[in-house]
């Protein structure tokens, strides 16, 4: 797989998005026989829920998972078993209020009309480069405190 990522990387997304539907949402990446780390790539919501809360202590992560994803930082794909526990105690009472599935599409169409889309259109219209991931960082940032606190401390809109 690695010389047709590389000849297709201008259009990665795409090519990974092509590969997976044409093998049923889950593909395992093999990678160099010099790297030795084999990665199991999928988009079925099936195969995400079984990982996740079903059999997550047989997909442990370790520090050349961390290495290879530090971009991720400290989200909830990098964490191991006993982080993921942890954190997983917090997030399922929250997740199971009633309000926060009724609440959160309100809150991502407020916060993309009085934040990320202003932004986008005023950087579009005057030519400005943007750190989209930034951007977004922020927009999360801005979403998550309006779904925790009910505050909006509009960082996405500076």
């Amino acid at each position: 797989m690695m010389p047709t990522m590389y000849f297709n990387s201008h259009k990665i997304y795409d090519k990974i998005t092509q590969v997976l539907a044409e093998n049923k949402g889950t593909i395992l990446f093999k990678t160099s026989w010099f790297t030795n780390i084999d990665t199991l790539v999928t988009s079925d919501p099936s195969n995400v829920q079984y990982i996740m809360n079903s059999k997550f202590s047989m997909y442990q992560r370790g520090s050349e998972f961390r290495n290879v994803f530090d971009f991720l930082g400290d989200a909830v794909f990098n964490k191991d078993l006993d982080e993921w526990r942890e954190e997983k105690k917090f997030t399922q009472a929250f997740f199971r209020e009633n309000q926060y599935h009724k609440s959160t599409p309100k809150i991502i169409q407020y916060t993309l009309e009085k934040g990320l889309v202003p932004i986008l259109e005023h950087s579009s219209k005057n030519n400005r480069v943007l750190d989209l991931q930034t951007l977004f960082n922020r927009y999360m940032l801005d979403a998550t405190c309006i779904m925790a606190t009910g505050f909006d401390p509009g960082f996405s809109s500076h």
